[in-house]
């Protein structure tokens, strides 16, 4: 038998072929097609129009369980509610759907399809823990079928095999080279504020030292924090991940149209469909310089409660410098994790910004869906859990659970460390939020949690400790103009006059005198 690789030397050689075109996916992945005949592609557009109607057609005739759960109107026969749902600023769009809506909703997707939107601490315990190989991440998240998902057994012994590299020991072996990272941050706002405070885009400084602490901390090398490698290093997350609300949507849309038929036919479309038209597609909204990582989320977010809250800061500050004794001198590990202050501030930071705001999930199987309070039907009725049918999407919002009001209190909304010192709630500590940290799903609970959580908190902890100790924090006259979304990774947007968004957090920065 042939070997492929001979087979496509064979076909390179061949003069008939000089009008095949190479298609590079992923790597390995190649594929080698001809210039299809426009009666396939007619007849092609004409059967998926004809498939969508009929699957459009029945959807809206068949009733299920998900059509006594009230929810948002049906807006939009092709994109439904989703320019809602992704909508850029979340942390508006979440508190109204919770205030019109309680804990559970539905919304319509691509063509009518029914989704769910939770944020009920015991149906989220049922999605991420009790029943997780029941609620299993949906495949648009492994790049319309260039990855795909691993079964719940090789996801254990994945993470079985990852964890060692992530626990306490391995956060001490690591201690010096984060600092090292994290001094760079402070050497080119040195340079800024020589001659006095300057407005500076902190986001700007401190994303190409997040990513060196990625690289430190995940895969123990360092490259240069500006120039080529950094580039390269963002442009690699940026095309791997979907972050903008646009780009889901599209992305959406590709993987329903893909999954509407058999294996056949998806590997017909692969080979066929125009690499230009896949390229719109999956092209990224954002550029290299926007914040991609949960770390440079959680940094870029206590830094700016902090200026909202000089007090705070000052606090923080006292301590770091107490444990410190010198601005210039590196905390321990041990010492650091255990500063209580500090560690409030983080918590409460994570809490009210989590990196990202919703988790995506979609039932393998037939669900049933028990709710901690009972919502009210369409018919009138209480409902104490919610029958879900097989392929139904269900979007788990991490910020609501974070901020809900039953729980947390008539504060909830406010930026307030001191409330991890004084004691929680009663009704945070009994609620059985199926969290791994803190009672905050920010890093979800169950074989899906965060393996990282100890290295983000770290990277924050080091960061803040240097900072906080040398320099000081203020709100800038651009600050009413800022504003934090959702696309993505919650990041601060500032929005100039014409309506432009830039990824920046403008602050006035100020150099503390060591005398």
């Amino acid at each position: 038998m042939m070997s492929r690789g001979l087979h496509n030397r064979k076909l390179a050689a061949n003069p008939e072929t000089s009008s095949l075109r190479t298609l590079i996916y992923h790597k390995s992945i190649i594929l080698s097609v001809t210039d299809m005949p426009w009666t396939i592609v007619l007849s092609s557009s004409v059967f998926f129009v004809c498939w969508s109607l009929y699957r459009l057609i029945r959807r809206a005739s068949t009733r299920t369980t998900l059509d006594n759960v009230p929810g948002l109107p049906h807006t939009s026969w092709l994109r439904g509610n989703l320019p809602k749902m992704y909508d850029s600023n979340a942390f508006r769009t979440h508190q109204e759907i919770e205030e019109t809506y309680g804990s559970v909703m539905k919304f319509y997707g691509i063509l009518g399809e029914r989704r769910l939107y939770v944020s009920d601490r015991k149906a989220l315990y049922h999605v991420f823990v009790k029943d997780q190989d029941a609620f299993v991440q949906p495949e648009e998240y492994y790049m319309a079928y260039v990855f795909k998902p691993v079964a719940s057994d090789q996801r254990r012994e994945h993470r079985k095999l990852l964890t060692p590299a992530f626990n306490i020991n391995r956060m001490r072996q690591l201690t010096p080279g984060m600092y090292e990272v994290a001094k760079k941050l402070k050497r080119p706002f040195d340079g800024e504020l020589a001659n006095g405070p300057e407005e500076i885009d902190v986001l700007g400084w401190i994303t190409p030292i997040a990513l060196q602490l990625i690289r430190h901390a995940g895969l123990s090398f360092d490259t240069p924090t500006d120039g080529d490698a950094s580039e390269a290093f963002a442009t690699a997350i940026i095309e791997t991940l979907p972050i903008s609300g646009w780009t889901r949507i599209r992305r959406q849309i590709l993987s329903w149209a893909m999954g509407q038929a058999g294996e056949r036919f998806r590997r017909f479309a692969l080979n066929y469909r125009p690499w230009r038209t896949l390229q719109l597609l999956f092209r990224p909204a954002h550029k290299v310089s926007d914040p991609l990582d949960p770390t440079i989320s959680a940094l870029s977010a206590t830094i700016h409660m902090l200026a909202k809250n000089p007090s705070a800061q000052d606090q923080l500050r006292n301590e770091i410098n107490g444990a410190s004794g010198n601005r210039d001198d590196e905390i321990p590990y041990d010492v650091l994790v255990d500063l209580p202050f500090l560690d409030a501030v983080c918590r409460e930071t994570l809490r009210l910004f989590p990196p990202f705001v919703t988790i995506p999930r979609v039932t393998a199987t037939d669900a049933v869906l028990p709710l901690s309070r009972p919502i009210v039907g369409v018919d009138g009725k209480e409902l104490h859990e919610i029958v879900i049918p097989a392929h139904t999407p269900i979007y788990s919002s991490v910020l609501s659970a974070n901020r809900d009001p039953a729980i947390w209190g008539a504060d909830t909304y406010q930026w307030k460390p001191q409330r991890w010192i004084d004691g929680l709630p009663q009704a945070v500590k009994e609620a059985a939020i199926p969290a791994i940290y803190s009672h905050l799903m920010t890093f979800v609970g169950g074989g899906h949690s965060c393996i990282g959580v100890e290295v983000l908190q770290f990277e924050m902890k080091a960061m803040l400790s240097m900072l906080v100790n040398n320099f000081h924090f203020a709100l800038s006259d651009k600050d009413e103009d800022i504003s934090w979304e959702t696309t993505g990774v919650t990041s601060p947007v500032l929005v100039s006059i014409d309506g432009t968004k830039t990824h920046q957090l403008p602050l006035v920065v100020t150099a503390i005198d060591v005398n």
